[in-house]
């Protein structure tokens, strides 16, 4: 047994030696996973809006897939009830995302305000800056951004500038 406990405390040793670099392989692999979740759900999307009910089918949900939020404290935004955090692969709070392109029209016609408040919640969830917005933005530049959103629901990283990702829709 003398011998079981030595492998042992060993063993634990070289366990706590290497912890950073197994957590760094499995934040890794999260993060992966998450980007395969969120491509699969573009993939649908885009695969809708090609069909003949797009207006009304449901989109999948793109998951986080991104590490941390732009600032610590989540934003106030029009009926989503946020955590105080959200680790990669966490699927956003309900009314985060529009359901399907009905509501993602619904959503541009709301005012400035509204539109803004959900372009937050959107940065500050997903910490991607194509959705930031500055607190003065006007109706159009929340439209804009919202296309954004619609590319983003549909393609990964369209946009060269702000995403690490490349795609052929730029």
């Amino acid at each position: 047994f003398h011998k079981i406990d030595n492998a042992i405390e060993s063993l634990g040793a070289e366990v706590k030696a290497n912890g950073p670099r197994f957590q760094n392989i499995e934040n890794a692999i999260a993060s992966l996973g998450a980007d395969l979740r969120a491509n699969g759900a573009r993939f649908h999307n885009d695969r809708l809006r090609n069909s003949q009910n797009w207006t009304a089918g449901d989109y999948a949900v793109v998951v986080k897939y991104r590490a941390g939020h732009p600032y610590p404290h989540c934003p106030r935004c029009p009926d989503v009830q946020f955590n105080q955090s959200y680790p990669i692969n966490s699927a956003p709070p309900a009314n985060l995302l529009p359901k399907n392109y009905n509501m993602f029209i619904e959503w541009q016609r709301m005012s400035p305000i509204y539109m803004r408040e959900k372009l937050e919640g959107l940065h500050w969830f997903y910490n991607d800056s194509r959705f930031e917005v500055p607190m003065n933005a006007t109706a159009q530049m929340c439209i804009d951004a919202f296309a954004k959103l619609d590319e983003f629901l549909r393609y990964p990283g369209y946009c060269k500038t702000c995403s690490p990702y490349s795609s052929p829709y730029n």
